[in-house]
C-alpha cells in the first residue's frame, strides 16, 4: 500500500485501488480499451480487437461480454481524500477481476480481496510488462 491507499479492494464486483488503476493505464497505453473523455470525465470506453484479442490470449472470457445485457465497459471513478483514481468498471471489470483470482493474482479473504505473493511478483513485469 502506498500513500495509504489499499492496492486493490472490491467495487461493485469489480476491482479498485492501485492494482485496478494501473492495470487500467497498461489496457489504454497498449490500445487494448479506449476511452473517450468529456471535461476530464470518463465518457465512454470500449474494448478494441486488439484489446478483446490480448485479454482473450490471457484467459480472460471476452466472449462473455457478447452474451449479456451488462454494459460491456466503463470507467469508475474512485475519490479518496479529494483525489480521483479511475479504473475499469461494468461486466470487463468484472470479468478482469474473475481473472485474476483464476490466475491466483488476487485473493478473497474476510476483510475483502488482497494481492497474493504470486500477484505481488507478477504485477508489473511479467503480467503487464511482458504481454
Amino acid at each position: 500500500m502506498r500513500n495509504n491507499r489499499p492496492e486493490v479492494e472490491v467495487c461493485y464486483g469489480h476491482i479498485k485501488g492501485e492494482l485496478a488503476e494501473q492495470l487500467m493505464h497498461w489496457l489504454l497505453d497498449k490500445g487494448w480499451v479506449t476511452v473517450e473523455w468529456h471535461e476530464g470525465m470518463p465518457h465512454e470506453a470500449a474494448l478494441t480487437p486488439e484489446g478483446r484479442e490480448g485479454l482473450a490470449a490471457w484467459g480472460v472470457e471476452v466472449s462473455r461480454l457478447d452474451q449479456s445485457e451488462r454494459k460491456p465497459v466503463a470507467v469508475c471513478t474512485e475519490r479518496l481524500r479529494g483525489e480521483s483514481h479511475d479504473h475499469l468498471g461494468a461486466h470487463l471489470g468484472t470479468l478482469l477481476r474473475e481473472w485474476l483470482e483464476r490466475e491466483n493474482l488476487i485473493e478473497t479473504y474476510e476483510g475483502g480481496l488482497r494481492l497474493t505473493d504470486a500477484g505481488r511478483l507478477g504485477f508489473p513485469a511479467t503480467t503487464l510488462g511482458e504481454v
